[in-house]
């Protein structure tokens, strides 16, 4: 009988409550424990914290850790690094979302921008504006629909007089 990862009597207790995906439920590091969970458990399992580049979703892939991937952009390294992630989470059949941490309009809209332009990203928790009194821009929320704009670059319209208010400092480039 294979051993069971501690606290999988909490997964037992929820498997019939139609969770959509149980997300990082080990420590991030323990990959290995993720892929025991996952063999464990009929709930797909979404690994978060666990990725921060290429060496751990090719760990994740190889020892099938995961259902699902979670990417955060700040985590990353951005829209291109993210990019790769999809990538390699897509050939290994594997869904994924983008998620934010504490993050500005700016960095909501790159991620917001990446859904849009990947197949294999089929959700997003891109909150991080609505946890700033003050931000630099207005994220084109309508309810809880992101709406992208044709605008250049990510479409959203900076408010440099907000920068200049929320700036410890600045110097102009000429």
């Amino acid at each position: 009988m294979a051993s069971r990862v501690p606290h999988m009597w909490v997964l037992d207790q929820v498997k019939d409550c139609n969770i959509d995906w149980i997300e990082q439920p080990v420590v991030a590091e323990d990959i290995t424990a993720l892929a025991e969970v996952r063999r464990q458990t009929t709930i797909p399992v979404m690994i978060d914290e666990g990725v921060y580049g290429d060496r751990e979703i090719r760990e994740t892939i190889v020892k099938q850790a995961a259902d699902k991937l979670n990417i955060k952009l700040m985590k990353c390294g951005g829209i291109y690094p993210a990019t790769r992630l999809v990538a390699q989470a897509e050939m290994a059949g594997m869904q994924c979302q983008v998620g934010s941490m504490v993050e500005s309009a700016i960095a909501s809209a790159a991620g917001a921008h990446l859904c849009a332009a990947k197949k294999a990203i089929i959700s997003n928790e891109l909150v991080g504006p609505l946890m700033f009194s003050r931000d630099v821009a207005v994220m084109p929320f309508e309810e809880k629909v992101i709406k992208l704009t044709e605008r250049p670059g990510l479409g959203l319209e900076v408010d440099e007089q907000v920068v200049a208010e929320l700036a410890q400092m600045s110097t102009v480039i000429s």
